[in-house]
């Protein structure tokens, strides 16, 4: 996502709060390596990697590709389509499935499209739009807010949503990758992968990025056995400086890629070294948290668009937050009946009312929290 809904990140619900009147419902978001956590769940001294160590990365690496293994396994090919295009055969945040047995969890939070998914609770309860927004800090901290819609200025894309199988995805469609000055089309998509740290892509698109990179680059590449990375390049002497990664997505805007690299510290030779933080698989295009910080994403699930505007995750939101039109029909959730949507008592929220919703709300949403935490732990 990551941030929210990552198996490396924990979400702290002390952070949340309700805005604009019923308009969003927000969670501060945190690193599970971050000192705020370690100090919550008193692990400060089980030799957790420190961050930004050659151990911290590579232990995230360890664990997206324990992510890859789980929701991979079952299947038993994967199909690719024309071109660089994937079928999105797992999960961003969801599972379709998402009563009874955990083994199709609706995501860490619970950010799928199906009725129970907390974002169609709230919908549904008319406290919010159908619409979330995460946001991915250079500090490794964030927030997700619910109900919020985003702002006019911001880029877009179209989501493109597969409900064919088990797990549901969302992801978005790329048509260029210009670095510096290359400029290639490309046609493919990638899953918006919060869950995993760095970005994975198949042979064509990862050389492409990765070869135009170090060929327009005039640091010398290294070879450094330990970090999981193929691309590194040596910090000792100067600060490298690298071309943009600019993304072109569907319908024509750019997203910029703000912080591609990962710096590395190796404490035992005391070498600091700058990798791309892009990895080669043989699946689907994944498109991680590395290339997701600093801009606030918006899921807007009722328009089917995907919204993006760089942040640094402490401005003030700036959206159309006003609770969805309770006629609307948001993804994945029934269609408003003919004898409610003609019944203005049925269809508007009663003051009365409220408290026992929001209460009711709160609980759907902790219990969530907590119980998807547990399993984070567990696993």
């Amino acid at each position: 996502m990551g941030f929210g809904c990552n198996l490396i990140l924990v979400l702290i619900f002390v952070g949340s709060r309700l805005i604009d009147g019923f308009g969003t419902f927000g969670f501060d978001i945190h690193h599970r390596y971050s000192d705020r956590v370690k100090g919550v769940l008193d692990v400060g001294g089980h030799n957790l990697p420190e961050m930004g160590s050659v151990e911290f990365y590579s232990a995230m690496v360890h664990r997206d590709r324990i992510f890859h293994r789980r929701r991979l396994a079952a299947y038993s090919s994967i199909t690719f389509l024309d071109g660089d295009e994937t079928r999105p055969l797992f999960d961003d945040h969801c599972g379709k499935f998402q009563t009874g047995s955990y083994s199709d969890t609706n995501g860490v939070l619970g950010l799928g499209i199906g009725s129970m998914s907390i974002p169609s609770v709230l919908a549904n309860s008319g406290l919010t739009a159908d619409s979330f927004s995460m946001c991915f800090g250079r500090d490794r901290t964030g927030r997700i807010n619910f109900g919020d819609k985003g702002s006019s200025d911001q880029g877009d894309t179209p989501i493109n949503l597969d409900t064919t199988t088990t797990h549901e995805a969302y992801s978005i469609r790329m048509t260029q990758i210009d670095i510096g000055n290359n400029v290639t089309n490309v046609d493919f998509t990638g899953i918006l992968a919060t869950r995993v740290s760095f970005t994975y892509l198949n042979d064509h698109a990862y050389r492409i990025i990765t070869e135009t990179f170090d060929s327009q680059t005039e640091e010398t590449r290294i070879a450094y056995p330990d970090p999981p990375f193929e691309y590194c390049y040596d910090l000792s002497q100067n600060q490298p400086s690298f071309d943009a990664l600019n993304l072109t997505m569907e319908g024509g805007n750019q997203f910029s890629v703000a912080y591609p690299f990962v710096e590395l510290t190796d404490k035992a030779t005391g070498r600091n070294v700058v990798c791309l933080g892009i990895l080669k698989t043989k699946g689907t295009n994944l498109f991680g948290l590395n290339f997701l910080t600093g801009y606030r994403l918006v899921f807007d699930r009722e328009r089917n668009v995907l919204g993006w505007k760089a942040s640094d995750c402490y401005d003030a939101t700036e959206s159309n937050t006003l609770p969805r039109s309770p006629t609307g029909t948001p993804i994945g959730n029934p269609k408003t009946s003919p004898s409610n949507s003609n019944n203005p008592s049925q269809t508007q929220p009663r003051l009365g009312s409220m408290a026992s919703t929001l209460s009711y709300t709160h609980f759907v949403l902790i219990f969530s929290i907590i119980t998807n935490f547990l399993m984070f732990v567990l696993l």
